[in-house]
């Protein structure tokens, strides 16, 4: 099993009087070559949960284990490693430097590889132009549409070819074509063995994953 979360609890604030309690003894075992749609409603838990498997928060209970490695028991230093090398994230609010171009942005993740800048270059010209963005390589964030932002993000989770995709929400702020688009490429990643995990509210994205997973009130239903 690639991912095995077990019992997992998320509490912020945890103790005081403004405590909440996202997550409630979820567990999920995910295959790799899988594709999981994490369906849900808003505030139900759905981008805490990706969190947590991106290693981007630590919960405060339960065993989270990535291909045999207890990732709750890293260090700092360890789960740095652990999300440059094996997650991709494709974050809500897309997470890019507003005052760095296209390129740079995608660049960015290969930065602290062992990659020769050439090679980075052109893997990153690679992707913005399987994503059909390559004519914005020299734009600015700052000058983006949010459809294009998010794009640019899906391009920059990709660089290091990572065994795992986390996309919270990748198509809420794209047309229906680019989102059919930006389906197809992630249908094409999942089919050659990198395994994903979608947060969405669309039904009908949803139903293009190959398992659905619902999440209420920080609980994991029944598949």
């Amino acid at each position: 099993m690639l991912i095995e979360l077990n019992q997992i609890d998320m509490k912020y604030n945890k103790g005081q009087e403004n405590e909440v309690h996202a997550l409630k003894q979820a567990s999920l075992s995910v295959e790799q070559g899988d594709f999981v749609g994490l369906v849900g409603a808003s505030g139900s838990g759905k981008t805490t949960f990706l969190q947590i498997i991106g290693g981007m928060i630590r919960p405060t209970g339960g065993d989270y284990f990535f291909d045999g490695m207890n990732v709750r028991a890293m260090k700092d230093s360890q789960l740095a490693r652990f999300r440059n090398q094996k997650i991709g994230y494709v974050l809500q609010d897309y997470g890019l430097l507003r005052d760095r171009n296209v390129l740079e942005n995608v660049c960015l993740p290969m930065m602290f590889s062992h990659m020769k800048w050439h090679d980075v270059e052109n893997r990153a010209m690679e992707l913005l132009t399987e994503l059909h963005i390559d004519h914005l390589k020299a734009r600015r964030v700052n000058q983006l549409s949010g459809g294009q932002s998010q794009l640019v993000a899906v391009a920059r989770a990709l660089a290091m070819n990572p065994p795992v995709i986390l996309a919270d929400e990748p198509t809420g702020s794209l047309d229906s074509n680019t989102s059919a688009h930006l389906m197809e490429s992630l249908i094409k990643l999942n089919n050659a063995g990198t395994t994903i995990l979608m947060v969405t509210h669309n039904e009908e994205i949803s139903r293009q994953c190959k398992r659905i997973v619902r999440i209420r009130d920080g609980r994991l239903l029944a598949e």
